[in-house]
């Protein structure tokens, strides 16, 4: 029998988006009956971490481990069984990621010879200034009301999904933004990184 792992979120309420009331749990194994079709009927995840993120409803990532039968497409799977290994509210990771994300972003414009304008590095800033308490959720909102302001062009939409938006969707749309400028298997190795440090902190 097939087993693979791979990556799965979830929303805030750890519930799945087909209309059970039941919070996943580790340990926990759903089976479907064939035959599978993608997007439309089976148990869905992304091999890849930064994949399984294009698709993600919230913050609770969790890994899981598919098996039965397996279908495969470009950027996710779906199975007849899907097991969450471990699971985990990754909402600082994911804000994190997003600011890691954006920084490459403005990095790759300066070798470029095209200096960010000093806003966008700010909005960034402002993020880890919050994340790491030194800034209140008043300040932060009141510096996003001022930034938005402003349009600065792609390095300054970069920084400002990374520094205002929610956990998920702000990595989503970093990752997204940048997917074409900068490796993408690089995000996906450090999402990897950052996921796996939450094993264990559901």
């Amino acid at each position: 029998m097939n087993k693979t792992l791979a990556w799965h979120f979830l929303p805030e309420d750890r519930k799945l988006r087909w209309g059970t009331e039941e919070e996943v749990v580790p340990g926990q194994k759903l089976i479907v009956k064939p035959p599978l079709h993608m997007c439309r009927h089976g148990l869905h995840a992304g091999i890849r971490a930064i994949d399984a993120l294009t698709y993600a409803p919230g913050p609770v990532v969790c890994r899981v481990e598919l098996g039965g039968e397996i279908l495969e497409d470009e950027d996710k799977c779906c199975a007849t069984e899907r097991t969450c290994v471990w699971l985990a509210d990754a909402s600082e990771v994911l804000h994190r990621f997003a600011c890691w994300c954006a920084e490459r972003v403005l990095m790759r414009e300066r070798q470029a010879g095209r200096e960010p304008d000093p806003r966008s590095w700010a909005a960034v800033q402002a993020k880890r200034d919050w994340l790491e308490g030194g800034m209140t959720r008043e300040e932060l909102e009141t510096a996003k009301s001022t930034a938005w302001e402003v349009d600065l062009g792609t390095d300054w939409s970069t920084a400002q999904c990374a520094a205002w938006s929610d956990a998920w969707s702000a990595t989503r749309n970093v990752a997204w933004s940048a997917a074409w400028s900068t490796a993408r298997s690089a995000q996906n190795e450090e999402l990897t990184r950052v996921l796996l440090l939450l094993e264990g902190g559901a």
